[in-house]
């Protein structure tokens, strides 16, 4: 389960292949009906993809990383735009958002 280019899918993505997979199967196949999602009956799938799961999932913990910090020029640089412009309603509630958001994270 890789992409074109080596990496591997994301865990929605591979939910999402699962649930395709289950409906083509229960509207075309002729072994229907077919539930691809009873563990029971396909124990040995599950165990794969649970498997297969977790290994994304923590590959996904690891990937996420924190954004640096904006520098006190780059802060006033910002508020000094013609962004942040108090002087229209736009400008007053992306002042507002900007401010919040800087002072609180």
């Amino acid at each position: 389960m890789k992409t074109k280019n080596g990496d591997d899918y994301k865990s929605t993505s591979v939910n999402a292949c699962i649930n395709a997979l289950n409906r083509h199967l229960n509207q075309h196949s002729v072994i229907r009906p077919l539930d691809l999602k009873g563990r029971q009956m396909f124990s040995d799938l599950w165990q794969m993809l649970d498997g297969k799961l977790k290994d994304i999932a923590e590959q996904e913990k690891r990937e996420i990383s924190e954004s640096d910090l904006l520098s006190l020029d780059e802060v006033k640089l910002i508020f000094n735009s013609s962004i942040l412009n108090i002087d229209t309603p736009i400008g007053l509630l992306k002042t507002v958002f900007f401010t919040i958001y800087y002072f609180l994270d």
